[in-house]
């Protein structure tokens, strides 16, 4: 049998499954360099042993492009060869031959989740795609998606839709054509194609592309286009459906529009049907889908129950590079993340966030949750500095009468809670939800969105993640971003918070500014000019910290109505109200600049909006400094008797 009949036969056998005979007729053929018979000897034994060994899959295919590589930079010893070789593009890439080889390397990176090697290799691919068959340029553009899909860089993916439309419509007019021709026509376009690559139908392409479609337009939040390329995937007949991915995508598109209960009967509808490595994604979207119902506890249960099918799943499988690929550990440790973080939970939402870093490293939206943990972190010990005392003026009062005296505290509690939060105890990288490895979490996710821009979604198609999401309590962040932009605000206004709290006023101002020169919300405009104050005050620039406190510049101007408010604080209902802040903190102001009068008037108008510990200090103080001991004495004889 000659060369081509060994190959024809070779993949056949392949197609079978018939590995031990793939080796031996393989084995056949005459000894060769040839990189393509080298490739398919190794992706036999690879398949040989169950798939289970994918790194040593990966060394053998390095060690042929190695020699592919060695046989570019040498010309007359590849000339014999590589005839066809392009004059351009990446050397290692310029035999179409070789682009087989180098896919599959992608393959393999994107089943051990690795997409950063893996997108390398497609997008050079892609770059020199021309040469490529038919066949391996559209599995090259649709693995191509699936990375980007992973990687959140969607901004890149359109110009690859648009590679796969026009190969469609390529397709769809060859096929017509050949309708036309005679019987004879089509036997010889049938002898010109290359045996290495499988027929695929146009029908099979069309489904497919419209299901990659639908995945692209709900990972950008585009309902529209996602619900009319569904209904398009609905009416395509393919010979390889995938109803499974199907439901999961129409499901996706009921949680994006919050049509939750539609979402949940749509999953359950597929239950029965669920096998062992679908059903981690299942309990991971119901409690997904709780989450944004505000139903905390049913959440934890089924990201809990996903966590347990997600585990049964691994031991049951096999190790092959499939149990990479199905294990969504991560996934569901981030989602758990989120919601132990709302439900006021910072120090084990950490561990959770932690577990997920391996996976999501590369996206700003993780080392935000994770700076978010220690800001809750050291704001939940500062509660509970103050719960040790029930008012922050009084320690305690002894005897009555004439005897009666106050005890004023001994020691500023918020400093020692500072002073912990901004140390590490932890010898390794002091990965502890402290303020210092906060800030360390908040420079990385800004050095990645100004790296690239990516959308603040960390779902894919069958582990969908929660975006926009209620109010965070006690954090400056306070929403889930709903894009790019307000992504960027929640890392510059936590990082002005944490600059504050480590007390760096000179970088908290620098995050001020660049967040008010942006066009961003009332309640971000508010904080950033609140922090901005704050850190002009603590520079000594009292008359530059008024102007940051002008209520028309924080979106208050004169009506008594706010939307927005703040959670619960240490220091009462009163210091939620965004004008009780303003008010005391303008009193601040105004007595540094020795102004008193102004001072009282302010602190009246905060008391006038709720009672809070700072605003009656403030008040005492104010009646000490006008000479007013008596009154001072009585107010603080009132705190002592709610003490």
């Amino acid at each position: 049998m000659d060369k081509e009949g060994l190959a024809a036969q070779s993949y056949e056998q392949f197609r079978k499954k018939e590995y031990d005979r793939v080796a031996e007729t393989l084995r056949r053929f005459k000894k060769s360099d040839d990189p393509k018979h080298l490739h398919n000897i190794a992706l036999t034994q690879y398949y040989m042993s169950g798939c289970t060994e994918p790194y040593k899959f990966l060394e053998e295919l390095q060690r042929i492009q190695n020699s592919v590589e060695e046989k570019a930079d040498n010309p007359e010893a590849s000339a014999s060869s590589n005839n066809n070789a392009s004059s351009e593009g990446d050397p290692a890439f310029e035999a179409p031959d070789t682009f087989l080889l180098a896919y599959n390397q992608a393959v393999i990176y994107y089943h051990l989740k690795k997409y950063g090697q893996s997108q390398n290799i497609l997008d050079t691919l892609f770059q020199n795609i021309e040469p490529v068959d038919e066949y391996l340029a559209i599995q090259i553009c649709f693995l191509l998606i699936d990375v980007h899909l992973l990687s959140r860089q969607t901004s890149r993916i359109p110009p690859v839709i648009a590679y796969l439309d026009k190969t469609l419509q390529a397709m769809t007019r060859e096929k017509q054509d050949a309708k036309k021709e005679d019987d004879k026509a089509n036997q010889k376009e049938e002898n010109g194609r290359s045996s290495s690559s499988p027929p695929i139908l146009p029908a099979d392409f069309k489904y497919n592309l419209h299901l990659y479609k639908a995945k692209y337009y709900l990972t950008i939040n585009d309902a529209n286009n996602a619900k009319s390329e569904l209904k398009n995937v609905e009416s395509t007949t393919s010979s390889a459906p995938n109803p499974g991915l199907v439901l999961f995508l129409n499901a996706q598109l009921d949680y994006l529009r919050q049509d939750f209960n539609k979402s949940t009967k749509t999953l359950n509808s597929w239950q029965k049907d669920l096998g062992n490595s679908e059903s981690p994604m299942y309990f991971n979207n119901l409690g997904c889908i709780s989450f944004r119902q505000r139903k905390l506890n049913m959440a934890s249960f089924h990201l809990v129950r996903a966590l347990k099918e997600n585990e049964k799943h691994v031991l049951s499988d096999t190790k092959s590079v499939h149990h990479y690929t199905t294990n969504k550990k991560r996934e569901i440790m981030y989602n758990m993340g989120n919601q132990l973080l709302f439900s006021s939970n910072p120090e084990l939402a950490f561990r959770s966030f932690q577990e997920a870093v391996p996976l999501y490293m590369k996206q700003p939206t993780i080392w935000l949750r994770l700076a978010e943990c220690c800001i809750h972190t050291h704001q939940k010990k500062l509660k509970e500095a103050h719960s040790l005392q029930k008012n922050g003026l009084v320690k305690k009062a002894t005897g009555v009468g004439k005897t009666r005296r106050i005890i004023l505290p001994e020691s500023d509690n918020d400093l020692k809670v500072t002073r912990q939060s901004t140390t590490s105890d932890d010898p390794q990288l002091g990965l502890v939800p402290s303020i210092a490895y906060g800030s360390t979490c908040l420079r990385n996710a800004m050095y990645l969105y100004n790296s690239q821009k990516f959308p603040t979604s960390l779902a894919s198609p069958l582990t969908n993640l929660p975006n926009n999401a209620a109010p965070l309590p006690s954090t400056p962040s306070h929403n889930f971003p709903e894009n790019s932009e307000q992504l960027y605000d929640a890392i510059l206004l936590n990082a002005a918070y944490v600059s504050l709290v480590m007390n760096d006023p000179l970088v908290a101002l620098s995050h001020c500014r660049e967040l008010l020169a942006r066009n961003t919300t009332d309640k971000c405009m508010y904080l950033a000019n609140m922090y901005a104050a704050e850190a002009l005050v603590s520079l000594g620039k009292a008359d530059e910290a008024v102007q940051h406190l002008d209520p028309k510049n924080l979106g208050l101007g004169n009506s008594d109505s706010v939307n927005f408010s703040f959670p619960n604080s240490v220091w009462g209902d009163a210091s939620c109200n965004p004008r009780h802040v303003l008010y005391v903190n303008l009193a601040v102001v105004h007595i540094l600049k020795e102004e008193l009068q102004e001072a009282y008037q302010k602190i009246n108008q905060a008391l006038s909006v709720g009672h809070s510990t700072p605003a009656v200090m403030m008040q005492v103080y104010l009646e000490l400094r006008n000479g007013n001991a008596d009154v001072a004495l009585q107010l603080l004889k009132v705190i002592g008797k709610e003490s």
